[in-house]
């Protein structure tokens, strides 16, 4: 037999056992600590414990139980990541303040098939050129009528470009 007690958390009432609770307890203290510098320290920490309501309420209704156990908070926990995770600010701001710091990255083309007229070749040389697809198709128009190299061009990035599967891909910022 173990010791229950009675928690509301998210505007949620949750049953969790002790040493659960000891545990989700020491996991919030360190989220308020870590984005205590934060301005929006409060509505960051009211959402994270928001999720954590939501995904104990999935866990007792799946579960069919009513008592959030250690294994549940280590999960959800798991999920949510750990507090030595989370990015700081300084690591945040520093790839946004440095737009040259991944210029000598390479990058990989990829056709954009959702976003693609025909095939996602524009599209897709859009992404990786950081440039709009638009001009990329007018170029490839143009060529057309110039001895017909912007067909064949065309042609050959459709068979030579794989498509792209994933945003990231998309992107062209798989590396």
């Amino acid at each position: 037999m173990k010791k229950t007690l009675i928690i509301n958390i998210g505007n949620s009432i949750i049953h969790i056992e002790e040493d659960a609770y000891e545990v989700l307890t020491a996991y919030l203290n360190e989220i308020k600590q870590h984005f205590a510098k934060n301005a929006d320290d409060f509505e960051i920490v009211t959402d994270i414990e928001n999720r954590i309501a939501e995904m104990f309420t999935e866990i007792l209704q799946a579960g069919q139980k009513q008592v959030i156990e250690l294994a549940d908070v280590e999960g959800v926990i798991a999920q949510m990541g750990r507090v030595q995770d989370f990015q700081t600010e300084e690591e945040e701001e520093a790839p946004a303040a440095n737009n040259f710091a991944n210029f000598g990255a390479e990058k990989k083309l990829y056709r954009d098939t959702d976003e693609g007229a025909i095939a996602g070749v524009c599209a897709g040389l859009g992404h990786y050129l950081n440039m709009e697809a638009r001009w990329l198709r007018l170029i490839f128009f143009v060529l057309f009528f110039v001895g017909g190299t912007g067909i064949l061009a065309y042609i050959i990035l459709w068979i030579a470009t794989p498509r792209a599967v994933s945003r990231i891909r998309k992107d062209g910022n798989e590396r």
